[in-house]
Parts: structure tokens; sequence; C-alpha cells
């Protein structure tokens, strides 16, 4: 375990992921595999052949969180926004969809935004108490869709680009990926990498 540490470049050879050059004293740690789910930096990883770095930007989301004591009970989702309820009473309402680069900002307007969408979806929540706020990055891709799966790169895979979608599809992704590393089960070609190549 490697905590804290930034991934600094994937080392290939003989077309294959041998190490990974981690930390600040870039200390090379031997592979077997490598999944690459780096999110909004995903495509900053050094090392990559150029056809292998997933296209990728940044798309910034502000998010803030209620005290919603067990108002909702499951996830709702709109275009607009999403609710979900956590087990001890806390609501999460995100997200703001914005191309700003790396820039995590939390503006009136958008904390506007989230709160108007989810009272028009759940009216109860107008005395909720407003806990947090904050805004993040997520890995957005020019199609939309998910990047999910192998590469050209024989021990290199990828689970990246579910943008806005992310906490939503999170279960679902891990299910996906541990079913490819561990029972090499296939995911659909429609999330490969190779989609993007000319």
């Amino acid at each position: 375990m490697h905590e804290n540490s930034a991934v600094r470049r994937l080392d290939i050879q003989q077309g294959r992921v041998k190490n990974l050059v981690v930390g600040d004293k870039e200390q090379v740690v031997p592979v077997e595999r490598v999944l690459l789910c780096a999110g909004a930096w995903s495509a900053k990883i050094n090392g990559l052949p150029p056809d292998m770095i997933p296209p990728v930007r940044p798309i910034a989301g502000q998010m803030l969180q209620l005290r919603g004591e067990k108002r909702v009970k499951h996830v709702i989702y709109s275009n607009t926004c999403y609710l979900i309820p956590r087990r001890d009473g806390r609501l999460i309402v995100g997200a703001t969809i914005e191309e700003v680069g790396f820039n995590k900002r939390v503006t009136a307007g958008g904390i506007s935004k989230l709160l108007n969408c989810a009272l028009q979806m759940v009216p109860e929540l107008a005395d909720a108490p407003l806990e947090s706020h904050w805004a993040g990055l997520r890995p957005g891709t020019p199609d939309g869709l998910p990047l999910l799966g192998g590469s050209a790169v024989p021990n290199l895979y990828f689970a990246t680009g579910h943008a806005r979608n992310g906490i939503l599809l999170a279960p679902e992704t891990a299910k996906l990926m541990t079913d490819l590393l561990l029972n090499n089960q296939s995911i659909d070609k429609a999330f490969s990498i190779d989609r993007f190549k000319k």
C-alpha cells in the first residue's frame, strides 16, 4: 500500500507495464496488472503510450449535503440533479456540470440550482438543515460514456470517464472490473478505449 502517493509514471517494457513509479521519492513498484482509475487526472499519468492516453477532461460539479431525516428513502434521479440518502439521515444532492478545467469552486448560483431542484422533487425538504457543500472534479469522455476494460497493453486496464454519474455507477463499475480482473469476464466493447482510435 502506498497511501497519499501520486503515481509519477508507468514503466512499460516489452509491451507490458512492468513498474509504477510513485511518490516524491519516485519509488519503483513492480506490478502484475494496473487499473488506471485516476478520475479527472487519468490523462495526466506519464508513461502511457500516445494511443493509450484516455481522452478524459475534468468536469467540475458542485454538491451539497442536507440533513434529510430519512425523508428520502431511495435514490431519486432527474436530468437536473439527484438525491442520494445515507443511512445516518444525511442526504447528498448533486451535482452541477461545469466545464471550467481543474477549477474546484462553490458558487451561490450552483448551490441555488441544486437546492431548487431538490425542493421541486421533494418539497418537504424546505426545512432540512444545510450541512455542507463542496465541489469536485469528475472525468468526462468525448462521447459521455465511461471508459472501462482492457487495452492493447495486456496488463493495463481502465475504469474512468463516468462524469456526473460516477457516484451512481461506482457499485456496478466495481463489479464489472472485479469480474474482468479476477475472472476474465468481458466488458461491452462500447466502453473500450479502442472506440477513440482513429
